[in-house]
């Protein structure tokens, strides 16, 4: 069975992701997420972390993914966890 990610639990020392933690009133992730802002904000560096867990690839920096069902995955997971999480990403590397 697969899980789908929920929220992003820690993110740090990722481009303007010095110290993320998620806030307590952000609303967990649905199904379907679609992730926009301003330019330099951090959409692409968010994709590649997701892209990373698409291919099974760690990024580079400190992560921590909290699951639906509760569990979570760690940069260290991601080898592994690719084939338990639903994660599909469309972002300028796809095209």
């Amino acid at each position: 069975m697969t899980s789908r990610v929920v929220k992003i639990a820690r993110l740090r020392n990722l481009g303007v992701f010095r110290d993320y933690s998620w806030p307590s009133d952000l609303p967990t992730f649905g199904r379907y997420n679609l992730i926009y802002g301003w330019n330099g904000s951090g959409k692409t560096l968010l994709s590649r972390v997701f892209a990373g867990l698409q291919r099974g690839s760690p990024p580079d920096c400190d992560v921590l993914l909290e699951l639906s069902g509760g569990n979570r995955i760690r940069r260290e997971d991601f080898e592994t966890a690719r084939e338990q999480v639903a994660v599909r990403v469309f972002n300028r590397d796809f095209i």
